[in-house]
């Protein structure tokens, strides 16, 4: 089983395969896969972090 933080970086993932994506759809996607709250500031850090692999 993955851990949060996985599943966290798995969604956003998928997202960013995506042309075109919404840092709020991913928000709204993680907060109602995990049911967590996630800080926006956090995610789009994620994100970039991501992008840049």
């Amino acid at each position: 089983m993955m851990n949060k933080e996985g599943k966290i970086n798995e969604i956003i993932a998928q997202y960013l395969k995506r042309p075109k994506f919404k840092p709020n759809e991913i928000k709204a996607a993680i907060e109602k896969q995990l049911n967590i709250k996630i800080d926006k500031a956090a995610l789009k850090n994620r994100i970039k972090s991501l992008k840049l692999h």
